[in-house]
């Protein structure tokens, strides 16, 4: 069975064993092109580029912005992008209609700090979770990991999920939909979560613990590509993981690339809190909520892992 420890295991022992890459100037570059997620979690990709991790690998890699989880998966299925940032409940929504895409890697884990929760405007009258039956709730994403989450916390106050109206908004305009009174409340993600507290936004906390160590933000690509390009995956994930050590141990560089490539306030970025960028998945925790998922509708099978991750 695939498990975070097995997978770590088996990605050190494929690194150790296969040849270091020549200098990129002795051989032909491998072309990569990326399509990453628009808000967060991407600053990987840039010190990657900047530090030539990529380079050192005979990768020449194209940053593109992205858009949500389900149209990076479309833009990706249609030839756009050799590989994409998504969700992992998308991704198994995408298996489960037949496309053939595989994660081939972790990027954030749903832990501390938090990058998404039940939130609802500072003068609110709603206090606690039942007070949200019959009211309405915008995310980004309806079958995703914040719509999972808040159904299973609902369950456990006693409400029945289909009471509670579900908004489906873009990423960055969560927080003024639940500001302007729009929704009653809402589930933003990466950096308008972290805006979204820093205003002074109350967060009803049982809803996030509901998906703690779920895969946040995952890489994933064809299956077809994969076959073809096993080795020039390899080499991204080798970069990708000396990047996260890299930005893990410089908050900085992850501050200064958020600047760079978000139109979010400076002073915002220069404070928020940062997410451990991390490459091991913990497919046992995913199976089990892509389970819970099924029970509730929001996909139509729970797959087994070989049919989304790339081993």
């Amino acid at each position: 069975a695939l498990t975070r420890r097995g997978l770590m295991a088996a990605a050190l022992a494929s690194f150790a064993m296969a040849p270091m890459p020549q200098a990129a100037a002795a051989q032909e570059m491998r072309k990569v092109t990326v399509l990453r997620s628009p808000v967060g979690q991407f600053q990987g990709l840039y010190i990657a580029q900047e530090r030539g991790y990529f380079r050192d690998r005979g990768l020449e890699v194209e940053i593109m912005e992205g858009g949500a989880a389900d149209q990076n998966v479309a833009r990706l299925m249609s030839g756009q992008a050799d590989i994409a940032m998504t969700g992992s409940l998308p991704l198994i929504n995408a298996v489960n209609n037949g496309l053939p895409i595989l994660a081939m890697l972790n990027n954030q884990d749903q832990g501390d700090p938090q990058t998404l929760g039940l939130v609802v405007a500072p003068d609110s009258p709603f206090q606690a979770l039942p007070d949200l039956a019959g009211r309405s709730v915008g995310l980004p994403g309806v079958n995703s990991p914040q719509g999972l989450a808040l159904s299973l916390a609902l369950e456990k106050a006693g409400i029945d999920p289909a009471s509670v109206k579900r908004v489906n908004l873009p990423m960055d305009s969560t927080v003024e939909a639940i500001r302007r009174g729009t929704v009653d409340a809402g589930i933003p993600v990466a950096l308008f979560y972290e805006l979204a507290l820093q205003q002074g936004f109350r967060e009803f906390p049982e809803v996030f613990e509901q998906i703690r160590g779920l895969a946040a933000v995952i890489f994933v690509a064809r299956k077809d590509w994969l076959e073809k390009n096993a080795e020039t995956a390899r080499l991204f994930n080798e970069a990708m993981l000396e990047a996260y050590d890299d930005l893990n141990a410089h908050p900085d560089d992850v501050r200064r690339i958020d600047i760079a490539h978000t139109r979010l306030p400076k002073e915002f970025l220069l404070t928020r809190r940062l997410p451990v960028q991390v490459g091991t998945i913990d497919v046992a925790r995913w199976i089990t909520l892509n389970g819970e998922a099924a029970r509730l509708g929001m996909i139509s099978a729970s797959p087994p892992a070989e049919a989304f991750i790339w081993s």
